[in-house]
């Protein structure tokens, strides 16, 4: 069933008026083929900051991006003779006088159809907030397959390292087995933030509680607020998961009256090198007579300490086996806010 067109004649003025002030779409009446404005509602005004006398004078070229105005144009003359056109665009929108930004470019679908008495009627619907929101969720796609690739990869080492340093089939599912619990203790702290940070303190703790350490003389945590992205944080997080676990079968933690100091301090930045986080774990009583570390096997722990943390954070490392306990000291610069995964292409001037 199709209905009949309304009669706007049929209607008072005001009633029209009052259509065209509240419509939440920008609305225009065009002549021409080149769209020549000759009416558009209040409501441009709001959008542009420009007075409706002055869009109507100025039309299009003054208020269209560039780019998008010569795409529209060249789409227009090519469509069919009689025929409209629906197309997305951008027009230039006026800052809130509070917020201090510069004017931006706003995204619009413009719908043109033939106007009832000859002419061209058009509509201007506001899509930012469509647009804003396939963006960010582009931006979360591309950040968990970031994610998923990292930790696979970091899996897979982890995997064929554990392999290599096992003696057998039970020592390797042992090993593996805690340390795919750290991975999971560290992606639980990211998830809970809900912003992609881990609390260092947290970290700490939880692998100190995942050795059964609840008992507050046994441990000292201490350092400032810090938190790290989910790479820094995977890597660390395993690094204190080896030491924990040290500490629970040769270390502190397996004597009755043994202590572990966690502490950390921010570093400034000195010369070319940026703010860096030194952290320090020290377990006491030691073993008597320490433990030569040149006699140590160099397994996975070891490895990642001395090796992996260099390499994956640009980290300074230092292992100690000394009378009062071992002592591990890791230097490595913190990270600064990551820049944006892509930029808008409207900022940059282009087509989107």
């Amino acid at each position: 069933m199709t209905l009949p067109a309304p009669d706007m004649k049929a209607l008072p003025p005001a009633a029209v008026a009052a259509l065209m002030h509240h419509s939440p779409a920008l609305l225009f009446l065009a002549d021409g083929e080149d769209l020549a404005w000759r009416y558009v509602t209040p409501r441009f005004a709001t959008l542009t900051g420009a007075a409706v006398e002055a869009a109507m004078a100025a039309g299009w070229r003054d208020f269209c991006h560039p780019l998008d105005l010569q795409a529209l144009l060249a789409a227009w003359a090519a469509r069919p003779e009689g025929e409209g056109l629906a197309r997305p665009l951008r027009l230039r929108a006026a800052a809130s006088p509070d917020s201090g930004a510069p004017e931006a470019w706003r995204r619009f679908d413009c719908l043109i159809e033939p106007a009832l008495g000859g002419g061209w009627a058009g509509s201007l619907t506001d899509a930012q907030a469509r647009h804003d929101a396939a963006a960010r969720q582009a931006r979360l796609l591309l950040e968990l397959r970031r994610r998923a690739t990292g930790g696979l990869a970091l899996i897979r080492s982890m995997v064929s390292r554990t392999l290599e340093a096992s003696e057998d089939l039970s020592h390797f599912a042992a090993h593996l087995s805690g340390r795919l619990g750290a991975l999971s203790r560290i992606q639980l702290l990211l998830a809970r933030r809900g912003d992609a940070l881990a609390s260092l303190e947290e970290m700490v703790r939880e692998e100190l509680l995942a050795q059964e350490v609840r008992e507050a003389a046994a441990i000292e945590v201490d350092g400032p607020e810090v938190l790290l992205p989910d790479s820094v944080a995977a890597a660390l997080g395993l690094a204190l998961h080896e030491l924990a676990v040290n500490a629970a079968k040769f270390g502190a933690l397996s004597r009755p009256r043994g202590r572990i100091a966690v502490t950390w301090k921010r570093l400034p930045p000195r010369g070319e090198q940026p703010e860096r986080l030194q952290l320090r774990w020290q377990e006491s009583p030691g073993s008597e007579p320490p433990v030569d570390p040149a006699a140590r096997h160099l397994g996975f722990g070891r490895e990642l300490l001395e090796q992996g943390l260099p390499y994956e954070l640009d980290a300074v490392t230092r292992l100690d086996f000394l009378v009062d306990g071992l002592r591990c000291e890791i230097v490595f610069p913190l990270p600064t806010a990551p820049a944006p995964l892509f930029f808008d292409d409207a900022d940059k001037g282009g087509v989107s």
